[in-house]
C-alpha cells in the first residue's frame, strides 16, 4: 500500500532548510498560521486541518505518546555492558521515558531538557514511567529551544574535533556539554559508568549555521555530508550511544586520556564506546 505523509507546520518555517529536505523526500507539507498551531491539540484544530484525510495516523508535536515510549523501551536492548548512568536530551520526554523504564535496580536516568522553563515535563513524564529513577537537569538549555551561544559552539567543535563525533545544537550539544560539566563538578561518583543517547538532529546543523553566521559562529559538520550519504544508502546512524567508565576527570583537561574508540553496527545501531 502507499503511505503519504502529512506535515503541519507554522508559516515562520516556510523555506527552511529542514522544510525544504522534507518537500524534496515527498511530503505533504500544509502550512498553518502561528496562532492555529497553538490550539494543535484541541477539536477544532482536527476539524479545520484533519478531516481531509479519510485515515490518517496522528503523530503528536515531538513524537511522545505511549507507542512511543514503548518503543524507547527498546533503545538500550542491545547494550551488553553494564551501566550506572543513562543520560539523553529531553523534547517531549519521550525517549527518556522508554529509557527510564528499562532501567535495571541499580540504574539511573538523567536527562537535559533543551527548552527553558521545561519543570512541566517531570509531570509529563511521570505519566509514563513506572519508576522513580530519574532526575532532570534544568541548567543546560543556553536560553531556550534552539538558542546558542559561543561555548556551546566552541564545545561542538571540541567534540567533534576530538572524538570524530558531530553533535547538533539543540539536542544532544546540550546535554553533552551538560554532562561534562557536571563530572567537572564531581556529580558522578568514581568508577561510574554512564551511558549518553546520541539521538541524531545533524539535520539541522546546516540550518544552524546560517542562522548563527552574521554573529561569526559555524558548526564544523564536514561529517554532516557523511551522514546524509548514510540515510541516502537507506541506514541510520541518527540515534548511538557514547560510553565511558568515569574513573577521574584528568581526561576532561587532557583529550588523551580518551584514547580507544570502537564502533560497531548492529541493526542500524551504531554504538560507540569510549575506554579510557
Amino acid at each position: 500500500f502507499k503511505q503519504k505523509t502529512a506535515y503541519a507546520i507554522f508559516y515562520g518555517l516556510v523555506g527552511s532548510e529542514m522544510c525544504i529536505r522534507d518537500r524534496d523526500c515527498g511530503m505533504h507539507l500544509r502550512y498553518v498560521s502561528r496562532e492555529d498551531y497553538r490550539d494543535k491539540n484541541s477539536k477544532g484544530f482536527a476539524e479545520k486541518y484533519l478531516l481531509d484525510f479519510s485515515e490518517y495516523y496522528l503523530i503528536p508535536e515531538g513524537g511522545t505518546n505511549l507507542l512511543a515510549v514503548k518503543g524507547c523501551e527498546e533503545i538500550l536492548s542491545d547494550v551488553e555492558i553494564d551501566f550506572d548512568f543513562v543520560c539523553c536530551a529531553v523534547g517531549t520526554g519521550g525517549t527518556i521515558s522508554g529509557l527510564i523504564n528499562s532501567l535495571k535496580p541499580h540504574q539511573r536516568a538523567l536527562g537535559f531538557p533543551s527548552l527553558k522553563g521545561a519543570d512541566f515535563l517531570i509531570e509529563e513524564i511521570a505519566k509514563y514511567v513506572i519508576n522513580s529513577k530519574w532526575n532532570l537537569n534544568l541548567d543546560y538549555h543556553f536560553g531556550g529551544y534552539a538558542k546558542v551561544n559561543s561555548a556551546l559552539i566552541d564545545f561542538i567543535n571540541y567534540f567533534k574535533t576530538i572524538h570524530h563525533i558531530p553533535l547538533d545544537p539543540v539536542y544532544t550539544g546540550k546535554m553533552l556539554f551538560g554532562l561534562w560539566d557536571l563530572i567537572e563538578k564531581d556529580y558522578f561518583r568514581r568508577g561510574s559508568t554512564i551511558i549518553a543517547i546520541h539521538s541524531g538532529g545533524l539535520q539541522g546543523i546546516e540550518g544552524m549555521n546560517q542562522r548563527i553566521k552574521n554573529k561569526g559562529l559555524q558548526i564544523l559538520c564536514d561529517l554532516f555530508k557523511y551522514a546524509c550519504d548514510a540515510l541516502d544508502s537507506h541506514w541510520s546512524i541518527c540515534l548511538s550511544v557514547i560510553y565511558f567508565r568515569f574513573e577521574n576527570v584528568e581526561y576532561l583537561h587532557n583529550s588523551k586520556s580518551i584514547y580507544g574508540l570502537f564502533i560497531s553496527f548492529n541493526n542500524n545501531f551504531i554504538l560507540l564506546r569510549f575506554f579510557s
